[in-house]
């Protein structure tokens, strides 16, 4: 399924506010039922200024009389939310206005920041190095038409109901044009999963959120008014070629999210590595931790046929995309079976008290006991200290203790009022 999803839109011209960002949207609404969630101009947030509805009807490099190049030819052959022009240009000031792919003679690179940035957008091409080198001295003529509209941003958004209380959300971009791996792939695995997944009834609520990178979950964070019940977040990034998962660690590491990563990663037989906070390819995760949501990421980067027209359906790897479904689905089902304390005590119980009687016994070495209980002692000394929502599997992972023991020992807690677990 996730596969046939990438086949189907990675040819697509998915730039921000496009005809076929829409397409695209329609065809995903079409696997899952999606709140489509569409953003104008009177939500530019923090600098943020949504972009024109756009298309781009012609774009031509004419010599005499003969096209040399049509931008049209593939989706990344005009740079996105590039500026109308039209006039005859001498050959200087045409190199001035064409972009190539530094690392491959024959690819074609992406060019993104005229839609992060419309005040300063100006007209030009894509091109491969190879078709560059071929340009002799001379005039040409440039066309270059748009059709435009109001600003736009669509998002979709689609959530399965839980009964905890808590949700965790996982986010992926939509955009990029033309490009198979970077992020369609990370969006068909979110959309296969959840297919899967509206079938079940769940503990915890799951959101799968497909944006455009930065903009959209900005915009789409500050319009819902923040957080909301978001615990924790997942980015789902890159995840169909033949490349080892990095696992992406949240700023406000560590995390359930990481914890669930690299236990069903093991459990599964699933090679990975571990790198730092933004570490990885930089996405949506910082926006999500912005809003107070931590967010981890699964990555299959860094590859080579990043940003440019190399990365198309031809290396996508229907195995990793299948490797990547059972990743996740494999997290979602460690969070169903994890618990969570929420506190409901100020200050240090005296835990020996025997109203109480919860304090564990760890031995005293100057009168010669053994020590015992050692790590179910760091826990308990450390329970006055919780904040917020706190996973058991990571306090397990903590302090190297066992789930079941863990959770009966954690029950004694909640028959007596002092935390609810969840």
């Amino acid at each position: 399924m996730a596969y046939d999803i990438v086949k189907a839109l990675a040819p697509l011209s998915r730039q921000f506010a496009s005809p076929d960002y829409d397409r695209a949207v329609s065809f995903l609404c079409e696997k899952l039922p999606f709140e489509v969630h569409v953003y104008g101009r009177e939500q530019n947030h923090n600098g943020w200024m949504i972009p024109p509805k756009y298309r781009v009807t012609r774009a031509t490099i004419v010599r005499n009389g003969r096209v040399l190049y049509d931008g049209l030819d593939h989706p990344l052959g005009v740079p996105c939310h590039v500026a109308p022009f039209s006039g005859t240009v001498d050959l200087e000031t045409l190199k001035h206005h064409l972009w190539f792919d530094h690392r491959s003679p024959d690819s074609i690179p992406y060019h993104f920041r005229y839609s992060y940035r419309p005040w300063e957008r100006d007209w030009g091409f894509c091109v491969t190095k190879q078709w560059l080198d071929t340009l002799e001295e001379g005039a040409y003529e440039v066309q270059i038409e748009t059709e435009e509209g109001e600003p736009e941003l669509k998002i979709l958004d689609f959530a399965v109901e839980g009964t905890s209380g808590m949700e965790f959300v996982f986010i992926a971009h939509l955009d990029h044009p033309g490009m198979a791996n970077d992020d369609l792939a990370g969006c068909a695995v979110g959309v296969e999963v959840f297919q899967r997944l509206r079938e079940r009834r769940t503990r915890h609520a799951y959101r799968l959120l497909l944006v455009q990178e930065v903009i959209g979950s900005e915009i789409h964070l500050h319009a819902r008014g923040g957080r909301g019940n978001m615990t924790e977040g997942l980015f789902l990034e890159m995840l169909g070629v033949d490349v080892p998962i990095a696992i992406q660690r949240a700023h406000t590491s560590p995390t359930a999210m990481e914890c669930a990563l690299k236990d069903s990663a093991d459990a599964l037989g699933i090679d990975y590595h571990e790198v730092a906070f933004r570490e990885s390819a930089k996405n949506d995760e910082i926006v999500l931790e912005a809003y107070g949501v931590p967010t981890a990421a699964i990555c299959r980067f860094p590859y080579p046929e990043y940003h440019s027209s190399r990365d198309n359906l031809s290396i996508i790897r229907p195995s990793r995309l299948d490797e990547s479904v059972r990743l996740v689905e494999s997290v979602i089902d460690w969070h169903e079976k994890d618990r969570y304390i929420r506190r409901r005590f100020k200050g240090v119980l005296c835990l020996s008290n025997p109203d109480i009687d919860l304090y564990v016994d760890p031995g005293q070495p100057a009168f010669g006991d053994a020590r015992r209980n050692v790590a179910m002692h760091k826990l308990m000394e450390n329970m006055s200290l919780l904040t917020g929502m706190s996973s058991v599997r990571v306090l397990c992972r903590t302090y190297g203790l066992d789930f079941d023991s863990t959770v009966d020992y954690l029950k004694r807690w909640e028959s007596k009022g002092f935390i609810e677990l969840v």
